[in-house]
């Protein structure tokens, strides 16, 4: 081909990949994470037996039956139950969103009144936030408001908000004036409910009617009639009071609103967060506090801008070793078109750029150049050898994903789209070598140019002559040394490859659930019925300590019920250790609660224990004596339970018998003693006259939002009623006459069962427990044993480490993909040499080209995670390739000794170029991220040992190898 024609070619073909290659669509990461849903379902007044039998066992066994689901948890707590559905990762998250949703609706309407609309999210309940906000505390602006226009994002999970002071109104009834007056709790209820409704209806000809009952004012509440000439008024008191807060939400000590905002499934991470900091903005007096979406497109500038650098110095390597401007630029083109191509043609399969096909694409940067330097060289020299070793190195790379057709979903949907922007780019690479390199070679004359090549060789400068001095001193060495120590230098192979295998023993599994280097969480936890004003006077220590110090950018801080958590954002990642043996000092030093690190880190991991049966007192009993045991174990650091024990409660046992005589329904009975002595929400009071309006609203920007006021009935003094008072309560009777409580039932103290957990249909217990990550399997194994031992009762069992077991799965069907990419390779270098002994000796440069990545991965205390383990299975596909390059030519002979000294003599420049280009392509990835916790790191290091590894023991094994195969050495004359 003329080489003005292909330079046309060239144009056309890249104008064309550029079109398909500009509407790519970025993201982070492929949708690999853990597909899950959450069903929220409120049961107003109940308590968590009723809700766990009602509501959750129903729930539970039609979920189970939806093909595609993996496991159902849930906890059943007083007034809701939150169900957690885990997929496979094959499930489609809409087809399961579509099933799930039509199963609950159906449900709903056999369920008791009173239970609300089930809300479907999804994303699962223990997902962590893509996006924390904090709000100026105002009247204007309230959780239900701020969580409404959150919840209505595109993309949007389950959104938290908290924190904010509210006032409400309560309805107190004095029991005594009640009773005589013959006024039922029931009956204020339902006058409170039927006298505040809104509706709309439309009569012929469409004329629209609209119904607004509601009161708009306390003295209109009042004023309600319940029975005659009796107001509300007569019998109960009426007013404005603050309400106690569920959270208390504080950033850098000053008290804010905050906001949790969780991703559904397949919701896109970056566009969300766009629109949470508009939303943010919007609003007033916001502040974004944690941006997820922002890191992802840092991390994502920081691919691109590895790329550039990796390309800039294969570019620089290259010239550095040609010398030549012109034949750099014919070599290097090879990188943008394959670029170019590899994103376009994700853009035709439907494939956005994301974190790991950009890191394929980074990886191909050094790989693609491999075949352009390879071919330039047999080029120059007018040799047809160099086809095998461009065709059959291609193919060995590409072979080496081949495997993950039959590894774990999760494997596929991880990396499979790494192998994808690897090969592709390979492709693209042969594409470019065979099309257009060769017209373009011939534009330059390039054969004319052997003459000087000829001269320079004949002529050569001091580096060059010293190099070439140094190879073949170094090859007579290896030829002397062998012959008369051929049984040391087996038994050192052995060696060799036996520590290999022996230090895989030192890696650890990857811990899961590792929280970012430049943050940290911390909990604090007290004890049951411990309320949220003690838990922030308490807990307010830790938080100042924590502002006070220079290496927090700031604290972000929720007092609850019973427990704190801190989310710490540090100024830089090295002073996380240290932060947190801070805290650990300070956390020693309190007197009521305890502080724990939830999550694993890369100093502190720990796995979990599941503990099924029927009775929650005997599965607390049995997580109690299994912890006891596992303390004794050496390593453990600490337990932590994900249960409390409940404070006792006071139990009203009716006598049926005494209840009927008297008149009296049990079932209606009971309900007025509920709204009696917990004043629970009865209705929401849209507030239309204190407050005015909040703002445009965040959808339409009309002014249509105002205060939501919760609307409370209950007994007076119903928080602080005595034992006696409750047992003097007075009943009316249908007759006009009261009893006392005491009178017809007994009043008695019982231990609650608190939460009620379930994991697949079974009521469920589980505890952490933490250990440093080298600790970790030992003590899990341990865990295991003392399972297996263990005497449960009848229907009770246990589990350990359920996560660890799914992700240690997943490294296995990596390796076993290794295993198989190997064979693969093997079968590969059989059909190119035709005969076993040339096969043999490429392919034993596998594990010893994996021992430094085993060696870096120990050192640097790499987990044995699945980005380590992929970059060993691309490392075996590139190990082998400087050796097809060295014995292309031996034929179907097994090599001489010679015939090596003359390959490693003429193909040195050409393996030296390609492996310094790969390592150069893959360098930039380091700095990305995080070397132990990220993907790319660990990923990219592994790949660079292998690289390197291959380069450093090819020269050693190779002429080995072929030294002992041969029937007799050269004498050092003819060497």
């Amino acid at each position: 081909m003329h080489s003005l024609r292909a330079s046309f070619i060239l144009l056309a073909v890249v104008v064309i990949l550029f079109l398909f290659a500009r509407s790519i669509k970025i993201e982070y990461y492929p949708q690999s994470g853990e597909k899950a849903m959450l069903i929220k379902i409120e049961y107003e007044n109940s308590f968590e037996q009723e809700v766990e039998r009602l509501i959750t066992n129903p729930v539970e066994e039609k979920i189970s039956s939806i093909r595609g689901v993996r496991d159902v948890s849930s906890v059943s707590q007083p007034g809701e139950a939150r169900i957690n559905i885990n997929l496979f990762p094959e499930k489609e998250l809409s087809d399961a969103y579509s099933e799930i949703r039509e199963k609950v609706n159906s449900l709903h309407s056999t369920m008791p009144r009173g239970v609300r609309r089930p809300v479907i999210i999804k994303s699962g309940m223990n997902s962590r936030p893509v996006f924390i906000a904090a709000f100026e505390k105002s009247s204007l602006l309230t959780e239900d408001y701020i969580r409404e226009a959150f919840q209505n994002l595109d993309g949007a999970g389950e959104v938290k908000a908290g924190g904010s002071r509210s006032e409400g109104i309560e309805v107190l009834f004095d029991p005594q004036k009640s009773s005589f007056m013959r006024v039922f709790p029931l009956s204020m209820l339902q006058t409170l409910r039927e006298r505040h409704v809104t509706g709309s209806f439309t009569t012929e000809p469409n004329i629209p009617y609209i119904i607004d009952e509601r009161f708009m004012s306390i003295e209109e509440i009042e004023e309600l009639s319940i029975s005659g000439n009796i107001r509300l008024g007569d019998v109960a008191d009426v007013s404005f009071e603050e309400e106690e807060r569920e959270t208390i939400g504080r950033v850098n000590c000053k008290e804010k609103i905050l906001v949790y905002l969780h991703k559904s499934g397949d919701g896109n991470t970056v566009r969300l967060c766009r629109d949470a900091v508009k939303l943010t903005e919007k609003l007033s007096g916001g502040t974004v506090l944690y941006n997820q979406g922002e890191k992802i497109e840092e991390t994502i500038r920081e691919i691109f801008i590895a790329i550039s650098a990796g390309a800039a110095l294969v570019c620089a390597i290259t010239f550095f070793i040609l010398r030549r401007f012109s034949l750099t630029l014919i070599v290097s083109g090879s990188i943008p078109f394959s670029i170019l191509f590899t994103v376009a043609f994700l853009n035709i399969g439907g494939f956005p750029l994301n974190l790991m096909n950009l890191a394929g694409i980074a990886v191909g940067t050094g790989l693609v150049i491999d075949a352009s330097v390879i071919y330039m060289e047999g080029y120059t020299s007018r040799s047809g050898d160099y086809l095998k070793p461009i065709l059959f190195g291609s193919l060995t790379t590409a072979a080496s994903f081949f495997p993950l057709i039959f590894a774990e979903n999760t494997l596929i949907r991880e990396f499979g789209e790494f192998a994808l922007s690897v090969t592709l780019s390979l492709v693209a690479s042969l594409l470019f070598v065979f099309i257009f390199m060769p017209p373009f070679l011939n534009m330059l004359n390039f054969h004319s140019l052997q003459k000087e090549g000829a001269e320079t060789i004949k002529s050569p400068s001091p580096s060059l002559d010293m190099i070439r001095g140094f190879k073949e001193t170094y090859l007579l060495l290896i030829l002397l040394f062998i012959r008369k120590h051929r049984l040391i230098v087996s038994m050192f192979l052995i060696l060799s490859i036996s520590a290999g295998l022996w230090c895989t023993r030192f890696l650890n599994t990857k811990y899961e659930n590792v929280s970012p280097a430049d943050s940290l969480s911390v909990n604090l936890e007290f004890e049951s019925g411990t309320p949220i004003d003690k838990v922030f006077e308490y807990g307010s220590e830790i938080e100042n300590f924590i502002a006070s110090r220079k290496d927090v950018k700031n604290v972000i801080a929720r007092y609850e019920k019973e427990q704190a958590n801190f989310y710490i954002n540090l100024k830089e990642p090295k002073d996380r250790e240290k932060l947190a043996s801070g805290l650990s000092a300070e956390g020693a030093k309190l007197n009521r609660g305890f502080l724990h690190f939830p999550g694993d880190t890369e100093y502190r991991s720990s796995f979990r224990v599941l503990i099924t049966g029927e009775d929650i007192f005997t599965l607390k009993e049995l997580c109690r004596e299994l912890t006891h045991r596992i303390y004794n174990f050496k390593g453990v650091e600490e337990v932590v339970f994900h249960f409390k024990e409940p404070l006792p409660s006071k139990y009203i046992i009716l006598d049926l018998v005494k209840t009927a005589n008297a008149g009296l329904n049990a079932k209606v009975l009971s309900e007025n003693l509920f709204w009696a002595f917990s004043s629970p929400v009865a209705l929401k009071w849209t507030d239309t006259s204190s407050l005015g309006k909040k703002g445009d609203d965040f959808q339409t920007g009309n002014k249509l939002s105002y205060a939501q006021r919760n609307v409370r009935l209950g007994m007076r003094g119903y928080d602080k009623v005595s034992l006696k008072e409750i047992k003097d309560f007075p009943v009316l009777l249908q007759t006009g006459e009261t009893v006392l409580l005491k009178d017809i039932g007994i009043i008695t103290e019982r231990p609650r069962t608190g939460k009620i957990y379930h994991y697949n249909g079974q009521r469920a217990l589980s505890f952490s427990v933490f250990s440093k990550p080298e600790d970790r399997r030992r003590l899990l194994e341990q865990t295991e044993k003392l399972l297996g031992s263990f005497t449960f009762p009848t229907g009770y069992r246990g589990e350990a480490g359920r996560a660890e077991k799914e992700s240690e799965k997943v490294a296995l069907s990596a390796f076993h993909a290794l295993l198989l990419a190997a064979f693969l390779i093997f079968i590969i270098l059989l059909s190119l040499f035709q005969i076993f002994i040339p096969a043999l000796l490429i392919f034993i440069q596998i594990p010893f080209s994996s021992l430094l990545p085993l060696a870096g991965a120990i050192i640097l205390k790499l987990p044995a995670s699945t980005p380590v383990i992929m970059g060993l299975v691309l490392s075996a596909g590139l190990g082998v390739n400087n050796g097809i390059l060295l014995l292309s030519s031996s034929g179907k002979k097994p090599p001489h000794i010679l015939t090596l000294y003359a390959s490693f003599h003429d193909k040195m420049k050409p393996m030296v170029l390609a492996s310094l280009t790969t390592l150069t392509g893959i360098l930039p990835l380091f700095f990305t991220g995080e070397i132990r916790t990220g993907v790319l790191g660990p990923l990219s290091l592994t790949i660079a040992f292998g690289v390197l590894g291959s380069l450093i023991f090819l020269p050693i094994t190779l002429p080995i190898f072929a030294s002992l195969e041969s029937e007799s050495l050269p004498s050092a004359q003819s060497s």
